[in-house]
């Protein structure tokens, strides 16, 4: 951010100057395509690590927005942190549930949840979720 306000600056500066950049096109070496988000690539997978998942639910917010299955149900995940300590469960149990979110054991640590949304409904936080799942199955 700084580099980039300094780079904005000093071009702005020459542009006042009366100095125009001349223009030039970008170099073919490095270029690469960014092909169209697809809805199956924001479905998570709790085997993998928790610090890539919760870089996955970030990166699909707004949209696709990731996915899950949450003890059988699927929801969309739209805000989650990571925890270091996994209790040694299988990735996918869920450990903990509480007002602070809900936390499922993954490959490598556990991911919160934080803000969640059930199928045709809108998106809320976990507290609420429990509230509506009362029989949410808990393996802390």
């Amino acid at each position: 951010a700084q580099l980039g306000a300094q780079v904005l600056s000093d071009g702005l500066g020459l542009l006042r100057a009366g100095i125009k950049p001349i223009p030039r096109p970008q170099p073919d070496a490095g270029v690469t395509y960014a092909h169209k988000l697809d809805k199956a690539q924001a479905r998570l997978d709790w085997s993998q690590d928790a610090a890539a998942l919760a870089r996955r639910v970030r990166a699909f917010n707004p949209w696709p927005v990731a996915e899950a299955s949450l003890a059988g149900e699927r929801v969309r995940i739209h805000g989650a942190v990571v925890l270091e300590d996994n209790r040694g469960k299988a990735p996918g149990t869920v450990i903990a549930a509480s007002r602070e979110g809900i936390d499922i054991a993954c490959g490598q640590g556990a991911l919160r949840l934080r803000v969640v949304q059930r199928e045709g409904g809108k998106a809320i936080t976990a507290a609420d979720y429990l509230n509506a799942r009362r029989d949410l199955p808990v393996e802390g």
